[in-house]
């Protein structure tokens, strides 16, 4: 072997006993591959999971806020009518 690479010999130099072919190393690449991938997919359905319950949360909001809206009209209405059966 003439092109040897220095990572490999550091490798074959701490782990004498375990002895790199090219299928196990294309192999290796190819496991740190897939790993990269199923954490990318966890982490986007991570995110997705999180966007879903903020938007929940958002339209929760939104139907509250706009229930007491509705409910603050009907008070001032009717606050309004009182005063003026009241007042005349």
């Amino acid at each position: 072997m003439n092109n040897v690479w220095p990572s490999y010999l550091v490798f074959q130099w701490l782990c004498p006993d375990v002895h790199l072919t090219p299928a196990r190393v294309v192999s290796g690449v190819a496991l740190v591959i897939k790993v990269v991938i199923v954490v990318i997919v966890v982490v986007l359905l991570v995110v997705n999971v999180v966007v879903v319950v903020l938007a929940v949360v958002v339209v929760v909001v939104v139907v509250v806020v706009a229930v007491a809206v509705v409910v603050l009209v009907v008070v001032v209405v009717v606050s309004v009518v009182v005063v003026v059966v009241v007042v005349a």
